[in-house]
């Protein structure tokens, strides 16, 4: 071995030393580092990391409150502590020294936030509530708590808001409940199921709220809904515990309705009238009209929140209606309650029936200026307009205007009731000589009145417009005095008139009857005394005899036959005359006058009146019409004759033509009927008229 190996053979040993060395000194070094973090992490566990640990502000500055919830849980939120990393919830029960018994635990919670839900705990009675608020050492799992945690004694008896009634009178909701002893309740307003406001808060029993635009809430308008909701609040010693929204109510516009419906009927012209009335509780609002047998027929309804007003057709004239708004709730409709109007209509022209006494220039403006068509003789028109002197008629399909002056005009349809009629010429003529008959006349229907009494039993009545407008005035006096006018004729055709002279004329030195023909005993009629004439019989014997008296005799007296039948034309040939009674208004009852209507004979001059004849006859005249000196029944427009130039009219009336109302246009046969679910040729035009009679549009 040479040296220079030898010499080098020792130096690994001593690197190997001075390794070690090293060593020892990186082991000291790894074992002092963890020396120093155990005790870090020593001091870490046992002191916080923060200087302060959590706390409340201040003691007893801290406050809970919980709140009920409506699925039984109870919400809790407290004041947040300073530092604090979370919150213990501790619930104990309390004896009754007010000492809470830790060792039962009916509930404990650990939340990181200032709130937590328990589980329902009713029943539970008096407990205390803990909230401890801590802080996570550095471990992050040890709790260092609070010195001094939030805590109140609580009954976790819910507090509820019960029996809750209410009503709505003048826009004020009034409420009434029960509370528990010490609760209160609270008023909110709800939106969604949410509180939107709190309205309220009441310690009593009762609570009102007024409605309107200057108050805390504005009435509901249609279709909205105001929901208000009640739930109950309890203040107990450091905690304030509130009830779940355990009542509410939904209002809407009809809960501020009354029961009031001021029904109101305003006059809109021609006998329409407009009903109002103001939206009350109910669903439904029916429009009724009593019938003659006294039974409500329902005419138009109207749903709440539509607007509450009906508009009638037209009316009959001088007819008392009564109409009956009757609000209704329920699926059945039962009614809730109603009010009745009556109305009484007044004269109109529109759909009467009119004849004109002779050919009439028809025109297209009421001015009546620009000619367009003729209205026919005695042809039977409907009014459809009036204007001043003219009235408005369909002619060709067009509305036309004809003279008024010139135009009868049934008075039923024009006066309605403000009159009674009793046409007897059409079914059973009066026409007697002081309770004598009239052979061929008396009883029977007088030739040119076949179609004046109709099928419903209704009677033509026309009379020149002029004198009708003068005989509205008279009964509406004769009412004022407790009457009634009763006409029994009117216009008389002329063929009418020289049959009856033509009779008259040729009974006159015909010897009454044996008997009355109406059975009233002849004594009773004071009959004047018979003519006695003696004689001597072939015997010597003298005899006297009675001579029998005669239709002349009965009938004349100072007078002539042309005082009760005109020889050639009557008054009532044009239309301008009447034959009328009274009645008693109340009772209806026909007042006796010296003797029955239509007595043709001296017994019924002027100069026999009763008091009720001249009571009759100083109402007339006061109207403007001029009487008989024959005749205490007759009265004519001698104004009408004097200004206008009408000529007697020959041929009876007849409603047959074409009619309308309110519910279209109609065909009215003589008899007043009308076509109905057919089809008719009119003036060679086919039509089709539905089971009311109505034309059908094509």
């Amino acid at each position: 071995m040479d040296e220079s190996a030898q010499e080098s053979r020792p130096a690994p040993i001593r690197r190997r030393r001075r390794r070690r060395r090293r060593s020892n000194i990186t082991a000291v070094y790894i074992l002092a580092a963890v020396l120093a973090a155990l005790i870090a992490l020593a001091i870490f566990l046992k002191w916080p990391r923060s200087e302060e640990g959590a706390v409340f502000t201040t003691s007893g500055d801290g406050s809970i409150s919980a709140a009920a919830l409506a699925d039984g849980t109870v919400r809790l939120d407290w004041t947040a502590a300073e530092n604090a990393d979370g919150y213990l919830v501790e619930v104990f029960p309390l004896g009754d020294d007010g000492t809470a018994d830790e060792s039962v635990l009916y509930y404990r919670a650990d939340t990181p936030e200032n709130a937590c839900t328990l589980r329902a705990l009713d029943g539970a009675g008096e407990c205390l509530l803990r909230v401890t608020a801590y802080t996570l050492a550095a471990d992050e799992q040890t709790q260092i708590a609070c010195e001094t945690p939030l805590q109140a004694a609580l009954n976790f008896d819910t507090p509820l808001v019960d029996s809750l009634s209410w009503e709505v009178e003048a826009d004020t909701l009034s409420v009434s409940f029960a509370l528990l002893p010490g609760d209160r309740c609270c008023v909110c307003l709800l939106i969604d199921g949410e509180i939107e406001q709190l309205l309220a808060e009441v310690d009593g029993d009762e609570w009102s709220l007024a409605f309107g635009e200057d108050a805390l809430l504005p009435i509901p308008e249609a279709g909205e809904e105001i929901t208000i909701g009640f739930y109950a609040a309890r203040e107990q010693e450091g905690i304030a515990y509130t009830g779940p929204i355990s009542a509410q109510l939904s209002l809407c516009e009809e809960n501020f309705l009354g029961c009031e419906l001021n029904a109101a009927a305003a006059d809109e012209g021609d006998n329409v009238y407009t009903l109002t009335w103001q939206q009350t509780k109910g669903e439904t609002f029916a429009v009724q009209r009593q019938d003659d047998d006294g039974e409500w027929i329902t005419v138009a309804t109207r749903a709440a929140g539509e607007e509450m007003c009906y508009t009638t057709e037209h009316l009959a004239a001088f007819h008392t209606y009564s109409y009956r708004i009757a609000a209704l709730g329920g699926e059945a409709g039962e009614g809730i309650f109603s009010e009745t109007l009556s109305i009484e209509t007044q004269q109109s022209v529109i759909y009467a029936t009119i004849w004109p006494v002779r050919n009439l220039t028809a025109y297209a403006d009421p001015e009546m200026t620009e000619e367009v068509s003729t209205a026919t003789a005695m042809q039977a028109y409907c009014v459809l307009a009036e204007a001043e002197g003219a009235f408005g008629i369909r002619l060709d399909g067009e509305l036309c205007y004809i003279s008024s002056d010139y135009c009868m005009i049934n008075l039923p349809e024009y006066i309605g009731e403000l009159c009674a009629y009793n046409i007897t010429n059409s079914y059973d003529s009066l026409y007697m000589v002081h309770e004598f008959e009239i052979p061929t006349v008396t009883g029977t229907v007088i030739t040119g009145y076949e179609d004046v009494c109709l099928a419903d039993g209704s009677f033509l009545v026309p009379l020149l417009y002029p004198a009708a407008c003068k005989l509205l005035v008279a009964a509406q006096t004769a009412q004022e005095l407790g009457y009634r006018l009763k006409i029994y004729d009117s216009f008389r055709p002329n063929k009418a008139t020289t049959r009856l002279y033509s009779i008259a004329s040729a009974l006159l030195e015909e010897v009454l009857p044996d008997g009355t023909y109406t059975g009233v005993p002849i004594s009773s009629l004071n009959l004047p005394e018979q003519t006695v004439i003696t004689g001597t019989l072939e015997d010597g014997t003298e005899v006297e005899a009675k001579v029998p008296l005669t239709y002349a005799e009965i009938m004349l007296g100072n007078y002539t036959l042309n005082y009760y039948l005109a020889a050639g034309y009557s008054k009532h040939n044009l239309g301008i005359a009447m034959d009328l009674t009274m009645e008693n208004l109340e009772t209806g009852e026909e007042i006796s006058m010296q003797t029955s209507l239509h007595d043709l004979s001296h017994y019924s001059a002027l100069s026999e009146n009763t008091y009720d004849a001249d009571t009759l006859s100083s109402i007339m005249i006061s109207a403007g019409f001029t009487g008989l000196s024959s005749e205490w029944w007759h009265f004519q427009d001698n104004d009408a004759l004097n200004s206008l130039n009408i000529s007697p009219v020959t041929s009876g009336v007849s409603v047959q033509g074409w009619t309308a109302d309110d519910g279209g246009w109609r065909y009215r046969l003589a008899d007043g009927s009308y076509y109905a679910a057919c089809t008719a040729a009119i003036d060679e035009v086919e039509y089709a008229f539905d089971a009311d009679g109505y034309v059908i549009a094509e």
